[in-house]
């Protein structure tokens, strides 16, 4: 029997540790501003900062989590529980050991990736992505930890430690900013204070983990299911990590292509892209304590959908109305308060309108995925993600010749072709 007023509470700490670390991240900005400025040591912070998050985006937000919560729940139901520990042993090792491996290969080959990435950077700011790079590179392998301790967490409807880790990431560098700012030290310590924040941000979801038992076997037979569970948990991974980087699959492409825009686009949709996070913010709460709760209670799974699409909709509704008739003072307000040039904030004002229209899509697009990623059902979620990307490709080929404007409208227009995709399914396989 689902206890609604739990799931409420969970949501509700879950999400105000997910705002107050946001507004910890505009601060973390504008420290960083202040103690580094506009110069190439900021950008190569920049460019050596951007795989590992990109890995980070695609391997632990949400991907883990997605995935390990249906199988351990499955283990659990099957009285396998000491499975779960061979599984999360697995999981620890061979990830590891690429992540090392990536990070040692990222730096002998940075020069040919940036070649890609980042093309015609000076060799003033390859120097310090270079040197940022030895110390930033390694920390996706304590990302994606922190996301597999998360999960468990998450699981065992322990949701404090994993969402407040981001509070003390934040927190360690915005001090170790300030402090580096106040006593003049040097801008060469910013890898070594992200190495060091990473570290404890790890720890935080670490220390919890230990304190949750796991039963233990060693039974050959159980080694040998252990092999065929993991193997099915990667294969599950792969489109899951797929689903939950369409976002920034498609601003890897938008970007591309902005690229071929009067100069300042870039920062221009950067910008809208910022204040786009603001409603995902806020329904990725809704996303962890649901999860676990959908694949336990399979008998009032229908309840739980229903509850959760009224919840997101209470969310969508103001801030498209918000984004629409108020994006003016919106842009103006988070940038610079009025610092900004009268032109760029009619652009990114006109911006925000458009993608007004796709708020509930892309809100919907977070949340109904996982409904079939409790049931295991991995394709429908994958196939619906695959449309948005196909359609935004050739509709942006179509739109980009009206700017900036285009690919909004191109980028809307793909959100609700994958809204629509997964409405179809969750009608087809009566879970609505």
């Amino acid at each position: 029997m689902i206890d609604l007023k739990k799931l409420i509470s969970n949501t509700s700490i879950v999400g105000i540790l997910s705002i107050i670390s946001r507004i910890l991240g505009y601060i973390r900005e504008i420290a960083l501003t202040h103690w580094m400025g506009t110069s190439a040591a900021t950008d190569g912070l920049i460019i050596a900062t951007r795989i590992p998050t990109l890995l980070r985006k695609a391997t632990t937000e949400g991907s883990l989590n997605n995935v390990l919560v249906p199988t351990m729940n499955k283990l659990q139901k099957q009285n396998k529980e000491e499975l779960i520990a061979e599984l999360i042993s697995k999981t620890i090792k061979i990830f590891s050991l690429f992540f090392i491996a990536f990070a040692i290969l990222e730096i002998i080959y940075l020069k040919q990736i940036l070649s890609i990435i980042s093309p015609g950077i000076s060799e003033e700011i390859f120097y310090w992505t270079k040197y940022y790079s030895y110390f930033i590179g390694i920390t996706i392998l304590f990302f994606f930890l922190n996301g597999l301790f998360s999960a468990i967490l998450n699981y065992h409807n322990k949701f404090f430690w994993p969402a407040m880790s981001p509070i003390i990431w934040n927190s360690i560098l915005i001090i170790s900013i300030v402090f580096s700012k106040m006593k003049n030290i040097n801008i060469h310590y910013m890898g070594i204070i992200y190495l060091v924040a990473t570290i404890f941000f790890t720890i935080t979801t670490f220390i919890p983990y230990l304190t949750i038992k796991f039963k233990k076997s060693n039974n050959k037979n159980n080694k040998e299911e252990s092999k065929t569970i993991f193997k099915e948990f990667f294969k599950n991974l792969l489109p899951i990590i797929f689903t939950n980087s369409t976002n920034n699959i498609n601003n890897i492409i938008l970007m591309s292509l902005i690229s071929y825009l009067p100069t300042g686009s870039i920062t221009l949709m950067n910008r809208v892209n910022r204040i786009l996070e603001i409603p995902v913010a806020l329904i990725i709460p809704l996303t962890i304590t649901l999860l676990p709760e959908i694949a336990k209670e399979e008998k009032e799974g229908e309840k739980i959908i229903k509850w959760s699409l009224i919840a997101t909709s209470i969310i969508f509704i103001p801030i498209s109305i918000i984004f629409y008739f108020c994006s003016f003072n919106l842009v103006n307000a988070i940038f610079y308060f009025g610092k900004l040039p009268i032109k760029e904030i009619n652009i990114m004002s006109e911006l925000i309108k458009i993608y007004a229209l796709a708020v509930p899509a892309i809100l919907l697009n977070k949340i109904i995925p996982i409904f079939f990623f409790a049931k295991k059902e991995i394709k429908t979620p994958t196939i619906a993600s695959l449309c948005n990307t196909i359609s935004n490709v050739i509709l942006n080929l179509f739109l980009i010749k009206y700017g900036l404007h285009g690919i909004a409208t191109a980028s809307v227009a793909s959100y609700w072709i994958q809204t629509s995709i997964l409405f179809y399914y969750m009608k087809k396989s009566n879970y609505i």
